[in-house]
């Protein structure tokens, strides 16, 4: 017990619920994060911007180390407007299709997504992007993306 009870949180108590008890996170995070910020990261289509980087997966090759990032970007936000971008796989072109705000056919809107008539649009648009490093902790990011989704 007294190793359980070690690990638990100092604000912890003992007695109690479960639900009283706060452990500790047993893992150790890198005093540096996070590596690969929004803004560190340059948007593939003008007039976009990065809204988040998510989910790298991490390999090593040589002397580098890579990430492979999702990157999630959408048009820069206008007053008044609700935009989508669109993928076109025929073309490789991404194009922006926009709402008024005050539109009837426009529901749910939140920063995900929204529903315009019988049919739902995502706010941003995915793709993978590749970031290398010499040390494993200053990364450069590819400026285009490595694959992008329809």
């Amino acid at each position: 017990m007294a190793n359980a009870a070690s690990q638990l949180a100092p604000n912890a108590h003992s007695a109690g619920s479960t639900t009283d008890l706060m452990i500790s996170d047993l893992a150790e995070r890198f005093e540096q994060n996070p590596l690969i910020r929004p803004q560190d990261v340059p948007p593939s289509v003008d007039g976009f911007v990065v809204e988040g980087v998510f989910n790298p997966g991490a390999f090593r090759m040589g002397d580098r180390f890579f990430l492979l990032l999702r990157v999630a970007e959408r048009p820069v936000p206008r007053e008044g407007v609700v935009t989508t971008p669109i993928f076109d796989a025929g073309t490789g072109e991404v194009r922006v299709l926009q709402f008024r705000e005050n539109d009837p056919l426009l529901r749910s809107v939140d920063a995900r997504g929204f529903w315009y008539g019988n049919q739902m649009y995502l706010t941003t648009l995915s793709h993978l992007r590749l970031a290398s490093s010499r040390d494993g902790v200053s990364f450069e990011v590819e400026p285009k993306p490595l694959l992008t989704g329809l």
